[in-house]
């Protein structure tokens, strides 16, 4: 499927102004639900999750994170991204105590074990990218952004086929 099959143009945010993660959990994990993909829950699952596991990745130039919980709580799949006017603290994925300024998050709502699997890879992926995350923070707008997804989704596909 890809990412982009999981895009939708009302969840993906550019110049998001939120002071903290919790206020950027519970504006993405608002607009998730008020646009029905996810059930009442998911935000308090989302914080939970992040506390127990957080998601936030050293990237080269910019960081991110891949806030996300449990099937359970949603009712379709997709990707919700905000990017961040300023960046905020994260804690590590692989350094839970330690926090990094995040300025890309791209929330998860994966309704099946497989898929999230699969959709947690192709977003490894893209964020091993540099140069495609640095497009993705210079993005003017929502439809920009996914272009740019697209066009890293056809490049590997060109490269996976000849």
């Amino acid at each position: 499927m890809g990412i982009s099959g999981l895009l939708d143009e009302n969840l993906i945010f550019v110049d998001v102004a939120c002071e903290s993660k919790e206020s950027l959990l519970d504006f993405m994990g608002k607009k998730l639900f008020v646009n029905k993909y996810v059930k009442e829950g998911y935000i308090e699952g989302v914080k939970e999750r992040e506390r127990a596991f957080p998601t936030g990745l050293s990237l080269q130039d910019t960081n991110c994170a891949i806030p996300h919980t449990e099937m359970e709580f949603v009712i379709k799949p997709c990707v919700c991204i905000a990017k961040l006017q300023k960046p905020i603290p994260f804690n590590k994925m692989d350094n839970p105590l330690e926090e990094i300024l995040v300025q890309l998050v791209f929330m998860l709502a994966v309704d099946d074990g497989h898929k999230q699997v699969k959709v947690l890879q192709e977003l490894a992926q893209l964020l091993q990218s540099t140069e495609t995350v640095n497009k993705l923070i210079q993005s003017p707008n929502t439809s920009r952004l996914v272009e740019i997804v697209k066009e890293f989704e056809n490049s590997r596909k060109e490269e996976e086929y000849g």
